[in-house]
């Protein structure tokens, strides 16, 4: 039903109730759906079977949907695999909560959340927290995270693959470093217009997350020669780099040629590079 904007509570409540072996939901920009469409206090007659089989809820862009659907789905639901949130009217989120009650979480969206804070992703947890080890791939796009956020996700989170973190402008090398360390499968990194990163937050990538596939550091412009050389060096599973708007030069993109034989799209532009280049490495001789 992704981007049915007509769907209502009440057909999203018959699906719940009669679609027992549901799986996976998409209710993408569908923004007449509330919460109480998800209540299970609503219908005592006519439980809301689905959430027994459900793996997959997309809710990405439901306005209406706010800070009452985490205890929901973390008491109901509790068999989700994968969740999207972005855009949702979110002001207090309990993620921490959310990340506790769905440990079966494998791939959890909050991008354009805003209120998504190092405070909602810690929440009260005992310290040292327990691993999640399920979770693969967070997107913390345009939250309000900090070093904070990514200390933990790196303590928590060890088996994440792919992270998403365009536009968090408060995070910093140290925080990328901590991230590299606690989680060395990360194959998928996005940190576009992150600006306070330098290439020591690219080095400890290239360090310690040595089989990564997709790269992407645009308008991170103190990022230079001296880290991508090092990608270049070391990550040679590398198949998607993006460099646009760093302070590279064509040393960078020669390097990455010549050092990842998988590479497959190229971007890289700046005052110091030759204009620009787009799609397969070879098409940019």
């Amino acid at each position: 039903l992704n981007g049915c904007t007509q769907t209502s509570n009440a057909v999203v409540r018959l699906l719940l109730q009669r679609c027992q072996g549901l799986r996976t939901l998409g209710l993408r920009d569908c923004q007449r759906v509330t919460d109480a469409a998800f209540c299970p206090d609503q219908s005592p007659f006519y439980p809301l079977q689905a959430f027994l089989s459900l793996s997959s809820l997309c809710l990405s862009g439901c306005t209406q949907i706010s800070d009452a659907i985490i205890p929901i789905l973390v008491k109901s639901a509790r068999g989700l695999s994968q969740l999207d949130l972005s855009r949702c009217n979110l002001r207090q989120p309990a993620i921490a909560d959310l990340l506790d009650g769905l440990s079966s979480l494998e791939v959890l969206k909050l991008a354009f959340v805003s209120a998504v804070s190092d405070a909602s992703l810690i929440g009260c947890s005992s310290w040292p927290p327990t691993p999640l080890e399920a979770l693969k791939c967070i997107d913390l796009s345009r939250c309000s995270i900090s070093d904070a956020a990514l200390e933990y996700v790196g303590w928590r989170c060890p088996e994440i693959h792919t992270i998403d973190l365009k536009w968090c402008g408060d995070i910093s090398d140290r925080g990328v470093e901590a991230l590299a360390n606690g989680c060395p499968n990360l194959t998928a990194v996005d940190m576009t217009n992150c600006g306070r990163l330098t290439d020591a937050a690219v080095l400890a990538l290239s360090g310690c997350c040595q089989h990564l596939s997709s790269l992407n550091m645009s308008w991170c412009t103190s990022v230079t020669d001296r880290s991508i050389t090092e990608v270049a060096r070391r990550c040679v599973d590398l198949v998607d780099i993006s460099v646009v708007w760093c302070g590279v030069t064509d040393a960078s993109v020669q390097a990455l040629k010549k050092g990842c034989p998988n590479l497959r799209t190229l971007s890289a532009s700046s005052p110091l590079t030759i204009p620009i280049m787009v799609g397969s490495a070879d098409d940019s001789e």
